[in-house]
């Protein structure tokens, strides 16, 4: 599948790789920044497939997808190895979750270019993701930003 480069404002392997992985709240920032960002991106989806517009439906796959998977490789890169280590089980859970939607990502790449991926299963995964994105808002960027907190109180 030709891949193309991430939209303007969503991480591009180059951001990531500027990014020090020991600096939480830049990062952060980016990580609730791309959740809005990934919102309007999933709408989008869903309306090129109910405009039955294949063309415009695998356009917006080509963007959909590279940012999703750089949105999910930035928050195991910046969160997960403190997380995990102060909240294994909330981490194994979205961790989990991470590698079923990129499973999910897989498959439905390979029926988007066979133009055969139904709105249900369209409808489906984005239900999924918002769901994803619930849980992450609810375990892991409270931990985050306490964790920020406990820093900054800290002092240098």
């Amino acid at each position: 599948m030709k891949r193309t480069p991430p939209p303007s404002g969503s991480p591009s392997n180059s951001d990531l790789d500027r990014i020090d992985e020991r600096v939480v709240p830049p990062g952060f920032a980016l990580l609730r920044a791309e959740h809005a960002r990934l919102e309007s991106v999933y709408d989008s989806l869903l309306a090129a497939y109910r405009h039955g517009d294949w063309p415009d439906v695998q356009a917006t796959w080509q963007v959909f997808e590279p940012a999703l998977r750089a949105h999910m490789d930035l928050e195991e890169r910046l969160a997960f190895p403190a997380f995990r280590a102060t909240s294994p089980a909330d981490a194994s859970a979205l961790l989990a979750e991470h590698a079923e939607l990129r499973t999910l990502l897989d498959t439905l790449a390979i029926h988007i270019e066979l133009h055969a991926v139904p709105l249900a299963d369209a409808e489906e995964l984005i239900r999924r993701l918002r769901a994803h994105g619930h849980h992450e808002e609810l375990v892991l960027y409270p931990w985050v930003e306490a964790a920020m907190d406990s820093a900054a109180l800290a002092g240098p």
